[in-house]
This record gives C-alpha cells, sequence and structure tokens, in this order.
C-alpha cells in the first residue's frame, strides 16, 4: 500500500515539473534597421532591400523602403549577403553580420545617382553617322558611344562630376567639350571637315592647296574652251588649215 502510494507521489511530481516547467527559450532575433539616401542625402523610396544567409540560404528576408528611405528587418544571428536594388538594377551589395540577443544594428546605406548624357552631332546642317562620342572624368575613366543614322548618341550610367566629352570621326576636325554632370545632360555638336576653309591661300577662304587646285581648275576649263572653239572654227572653215599648210 504504501508502496502504491510512493509511487503515485513521484509520478504527480513528474507531472507537476513538466507542467509548471518555464518554456525552452525561443531563439533570439538581429534586428536590423536602415536608411537608403543617394548621394544628397535624399531618401530613396521604393528600392528592396534583401538579406540572404551565408550558410543557410533559407534564411532570408526581403522588405522595401519606406517614404523616408528607412527600412527595417529581424533574422537570425549570423553572416548574411545584403544586396540593395531598384527594379531589375543592382545598387549595392555588401556583408554584414548580425549579432544574439537585441542588438539593433543600424545600416546606413547611400547610394550613387547615376546619369545620362544625349545629344546629336550634324554637319552642314544634317546629322553625321558614326561618330566616335568617349567620355573621360577627371580620374581617366572613359566610356564611349556611336551615333546613329540621325547622329544621336546616349551614354547611360554616369555618376555625377565633371567630365570631358572628345568627337571623332575620319576627316573631320575632332571636338572637345568640357561638361558637368547633371546639370550638362544634354550636348549638341556640329562638326566640320578637315582642310577646309583657312586663311594662308591667296584666293579667300582657302589655304595654299585648295588655292592651287581652284586655279589650275580654272585652267584647265579655260584650256578645253579654247580647244574647243578652234575645233569649231575649223570644221566651219577647212581653208583656214589649207590656207596655214601653203604658207608653211
Amino acid at each position: 500500500m504504501r508502496s502504491a502510494t510512493l509511487v503515485a507521489l513521484v509520478l504527480a511530481m513528474l507531472v507537476a515539473a513538466t507542467v509548471l516547467a518555464p518554456p525552452a527559450l525561443a531563439q533570439e532575433m538581429g534586428l536590423v534597421n536602415g536608411t537608403v539616401t543617394d548621394v544628397h542625402d535624399n531618401p530613396l523610396r521604393g528600392v528592396e532591400i534583401r538579406a540572404v544567409g551565408v550558410l543557410d540560404k533559407e534564411q532570408n528576408v526581403t522588405v522595401t523602403a519606406g517614404e523616408d528611405g528607412a527600412f527595417s528587418f529581424s533574422v537570425p544571428p549570423g553572416d548574411y549577403d545584403i544586396t540593395i536594388t531598384n527594379g531589375n538594377r543592382t545598387l549595392k551589395t555588401l556583408d554584414m553580420t548580425v549579432q544574439e540577443g537585441n542588438n539593433m544594428l543600424i545600416l546606413m546605406v547611400s547610394m550613387e545617382e547615376k546619369f545620362t548624357l544625349t545629344g546629336v552631332v550634324l554637319s552642314g546642317g544634317g546629322p553625321l553617322v558614326d561618330v566616335t562620342v568617349r567620355l573621360e572624368s577627371v580620374e581617366g575613366d572613359a566610356r564611349t558611344a556611336t551615333t546613329d543614322a540621325d547622329g544621336l548618341y546616349r551614354i547611360n550610367n554616369i555618376p555625377e562630376g565633371n567630365y570631358t566629352v572628345t568627337f571623332s570621326k575620319s576627316g573631320y576636325r575632332t571636338m572637345e567639350k568640357a561638361i558637368s554632370l547633371p546639370d550638362d545632360s544634354t550636348l549638341d555638336i556640329e562638326m566640320e571637315r578637315m582642310g577646309l576653309p583657312a586663311r594662308d591661300g591667296f584666293l579667300a577662304g582657302y589655304d595654299l592647296g585648295h588655292s592651287l587646285m581652284v586655279v589650275a581648275l580654272g585652267l584647265a576649263v579655260a584650256t578645253l574652251i579654247v580647244a574647243l572653239f578652234a575645233r569649231y572654227q575649223v570644221r566651219k572653215k577647212p581653208e583656214l588649215l589649207s590656207r596655214d599648210d601653203s604658207e608653211a
């Protein structure tokens, strides 16, 4: 009887211990707060921030920055790859470690805004195709574009700053222009052919080589006119040729 009572008492104690025991502590989460801004500290709303665990890819989360560019998310502690995107364009990637406990991690991300340079290249009032447009920064970074059949060119994804734009095409004078983005986002150019009007020729508006060419062409035309006139006179009065032979 005593044994049965003792067993019942032990079982009751075990059940009570199980019921009254505190629940196991849940895994603590790391809180990540951040703000997305451009180079002028203006908030970039609508960009997406995605965190993916380095060791466990299933540990991932994606949030969208609000009107003030702020975002917040919670993930288990560990190492993460952070990617900030705007549509199909990746703006920035970085690595970060989320600590255990209730630590708040502030992630300040400053984005560099990109700009576009467009324009048209003309010659003689019409579009000029296949002109090489070279954009070079003060640091020496360069990118190029080529004008289309309408003389249009376009260079995308250019950071803010000062640049030199060079326009070149075989047979035309190379031109350079200094610009500053984003202020000078459109640049139209009129290109001139090489070897045209100079100031050292004896004909106004032409260099020496072209002056000689014009004179030579004029002499050739004059000689042709005289020869044709003489031929016409001989055909009209053949006796002129006979008289010359008799006098000889």
